[in-house]
C-alpha cells in the first residue's frame, strides 16, 4: 500500500468559507426578472455554471438573505438532491438551498475540492435528515472530513482524474452512439417486417396453401356479424377499411383494416381507455389488493413493474369495463410520442388500466398477438399517431383516432413468419443493448472507482509521485496545517 506522505486530515470548514443564499418574497414582482443571476438546485450540472433560469433585481438581493458569489467557486445542493455541485463561472446568488465557499484556502485547489465532493455525495446523502426530501445543514457540512495531499499533488491528481474522466466519457459517447443506431436497426427491422420484406420468399413458397387475408377478414367479420348480432353489428362497423392509408407499400395480398375490426367481440370494452378524473382518484388508492396499469408501466415491447398502487376488489369490480388480463395489448395514449405499446404478461393477475393508458383485447382467432405489438411499435403506426398529434401541445392521442388507425392485416400463416423473423433478428440486439447497458454501468462504477483511488492517495503511479515530491510548491503536512491554522478564512 501507498504511503500517503504529506498529507493531511482537516474538515471542510478548515479550509473554506461557507455560506448559503435566500429567496426574496415571491409575491413582490419588482424583485424578479432583474439582471442578478439566481441559482436554484436544477440549475447545478456536475460541472461548469454559466446562466440561470431566474434572475432577480438589486431590491430583491437588498431584501433577501441571498449574497452575491463571486466566480470560481464551489456550489452545493443542501436539499433535496444533496450534493449536486457546480463551479460558477459568473457573479451569481443562490436560494438557501445552495450552499456556497465564498473563500478557499490558498492551500487547497478548487477542482480537487470539486471531485472529493463528487466522490462524498453518498456520504452526504447518508447524513441527510428528514422524509420525502432529505436536507443537510452547513453545520453537518462543515464538519465533513478532507484529506488534503500538498498543492502539487493536488493538482496532479486532478490532471489524472481528468485524463482518466476524458477518456471514460469518450468511450460512453460511443456506448451511447451504438445504442442510437440500435433503435434506427430496429426501426429498420420493424419497416421491413410491416412492407412484407421480411417475408418475401415466404409467401413465394406458401402462398397457395394459406388463408387469403381477405378470407381471415371475411370470417372475424362474419363472426362479429353473429355474436354481436345484425342490429349492433351495422351500426359497430359501417366499414372495415381505414378512412387514410398511409404512404408504405404493402404486397398486393395484404390488406388495409383497422383496430375496431379486430377487437374481440365478446367484449364491449374490448377497445377502451381509463377511467376519467373523479371515477379513480388518488383517495381510491390502496397498498394491497387489485393492481393499477400506469403509462409509466408500458414500454415499446416491454411490461414494467415499477412500484404500483393498488383498488380495493369492490372499486375493480365498479370499474369493471377497464380491466385488463393477460394478453392484453397496452398502449400509452400520451407520450412523447404516445403509442408504445406491450403485452400484458401471462404470469400477471387481473389490473385496471389509469387514465393515459389504451387496452386493446384482440379477437381470439388472431392467435398471435406479438405481431400487433410490434406492429403498433413500428415506424408504420407511430408515424400516423405523429401525424394526428402533430401541432398538439401535450401529446395525446383519443380512443376515437385510435380505433381508426391503418393496420397492414397480412394472413394468420405469415403473421406467424413475420414474429419469428423480427424476434431472430431482434435478439442480436436485444443481447446488444444488454452487453451496452452493462458496459455504461461499469463505466459508472468506474469513475467512483477513479475518484476513490484518488482521495486514498492511489490514483497517482510512483513517477507520478516522485514528479510532484520535487515541486517547489511540495510542503510536508506539518507545513501545510501550520498554514491553515495561522490563517484567518
Amino acid at each position: 500500500m501507498k504511503e500517503r506522505i504529506g498529507w493531511i486530515t482537516v474538515t471542510l470548514n478548515d479550509i473554506a468559507k461557507w455560506g448559503s443564499g435566500g429567496t426574496p418574497k415571491s409575491t413582490k414582482k419588482e424583485y424578479y426578472g432583474g439582471d442578478i443571476p439566481w441559482l436554484i438546485i436544477g440549475d447545478l450540472n456536475d460541472g461548469l455554471v454559466w446562466h440561470s433560469t431566474k434572475k432577480i433585481t438589486d431590491e430583491g438581493l437588498k431584501n433577501s438573505s441571498a449574497k452575491i458569489v463571486a466566480p470560481n467557486n464551489i456550489l452545493i445542493a443542501l436539499y433535496g438532491s444533496i450534493g449536486k455541485l457546480g463551479i460558477n463561472k459568473i457573479p451569481v446568488a443562490t436560494n438557501q438551498a445552495i450552499a456556497f465557499t465564498q473563500k478557499i484556502h490558498t492551500s487547497t485547489n478548487i477542482k480537487y475540492l470539486f471531485y472529493f465532493l463528487l466522490f462524498s455525495r453518498q456520504d452526504l446523502y447518508k447524513l441527510g435528515k428528514g422524509g420525502t426530501q432529505r436536507n443537510i445543514s452547513q453545520t453537518v457540512l462543515k464538519k465533513v472530513k478532507f484529506p488534503l495531499p500538498p498543492f502539487p499533488e493536488q493538482r496532479a491528481i486532478v490532471n489524472k482524474i481528468e485524463q482518466l474522466f476524458s477518456e471514460l466519457d469518450n468511450g460512453i459517447a460511443n456506448l451511447k452512439l451504438a445504442q442510437e443506431q440500435l433503435k434506427v436497426y430496429r426501426q429498420a427491422v420493424l419497416k421491413q417486417a410491416f412492407t412484407g420484406e421480411l417475408t418475401r420468399t415466404w409467401r413465394e413458397e406458401h402462398q397457395s396453401e394459406i388463408e387469403s387475408p381477405i378470407a381471415l377478414l371475411n370470417r372475424i367479420v362474419e363472426g362479429r356479424k353473429l355474436i354481436l348480432g345484425e342490429k349492433i353489428f351495422s351500426k359497430k362497423n359501417a366499414c372495415n377499411e381505414p378512412s387514410s392509408i398511409p404512404d408504405f407499400l404493402i404486397p398486393e395480398e395484404w390488406l388495409w383494416i383497422t383496430p375496431k375490426v379486430i377487437a374481440s367481440p365478446y367484449d364491449p370494452y374490448a377497445l377502451t381507455i381509463g377511467p376519467f378524473g373523479s371515477n379513480l382518484k388518488v383517495s381510491d388508492y390502496r397498498k394491497s389488493g387489485v393492481p393499477l396499469i400506469f403509462v409509466k408501466n408500458i414500454r415499446s415491447g416491454s411490461f414494467h413493474n415499477s412500484e404500483t398502487k393498488f383498488v380495493s376488489k369492490e372499486k375493480a369490480d365498479e370499474l369493471r369495463p377497464h380491466q385488463a388480463e393477460s394478453g392484453d395489448i397496452l398502449i400509452t395514449k400520451m407520450g412523447e410520442p404516445p403509442g408504445d405499446a406491450t403485452q400484458y404478461p401471462a404470469n400477471h393477475s387481473k389490473a385496471i388500466i389509469t387514465a393515459d393508458c389504451v387496452k386493446f383485447r384482440l379477437n381470439p382467432i388472431l392467435e398471435e398477438k406479438r405481431f400487433f405489438v410490434y406492429l403498433i411499435n413500428s415506424p408504420i403506426i407511430k408515424n400516423q399517431i405523429a401525424q394526428i398529434t402533430k401541432g398538439v401541445a401535450q401529446k395525446k392521442i383519443s380512443l376515437e383516432r385510435f380505433r381508426e388507425i391503418a393496420l397492414p392485416f397480412p394472413s394468420i400463416a405469415e403473421q406467424q413468419a413475420i414474429v419469428n423473423e423480427i424476434e431472430t433478428r431482434l435478439s442480436v440486439c436485444d443481447k446488444l443493448e444488454q452487453d451496452i447497458t452493462d458496459s455504461l454501468e461499469k463505466a459508472e462504477a468506474l469513475r467512483q472507482s477513479i475518484l476513490k483511488q484518488a482521495f486514498e492517495g492511489k490514483l497517482l503511479n510512483e513517477q507520478e509521485l516522485a514528479a510532484v515530491r520535487n515541486d517547489p510548491e511540495w510542503e510536508p503536512a506539518e507545513a501545510l496545517l501550520a498554514k491553515i491554522k495561522s490563517k484567518t478564512i
